[in-house]
């Protein structure tokens, strides 16, 4: 049995690790370009260096778990959102 508990803890801290470094390394695009930000487990989403006001807009996007969505492309540059 503390074998059993052993096993399922280390694959916890594993899946915490992926997950950390899954948040932490996303790519830098140029300043005013949009890029699509690729993960493990979390949801692809469209990542920018935009001034702010502008944001990075998907163009399309695809299924997610089954029930949710992530981007599959990105617009190339930053797009100027309107509050």
């Amino acid at each position: 049995m503390r074998g059993i508990v052993g096993i399922v803890g280390i694959a916890l801290v594993l899946l915490v690790i992926v997950i950390v470094v899954d948040i932490v390394v996303r790519p830098t695009p140029v300043a005013g370009t949009c890029a699509l930000d690729r993960q493990l487990l979390l949801p692809d989403a469209c990542a920018g260096n935009c001034e702010p006001g502008d944001d990075c807009l998907a163009l399309t996007t695809r299924p997610y778990l089954g029930f949710l969505v992530q981007a599959a492309s990105c617009v190339d540059l930053c797009s100027i959102t309107v509050e």
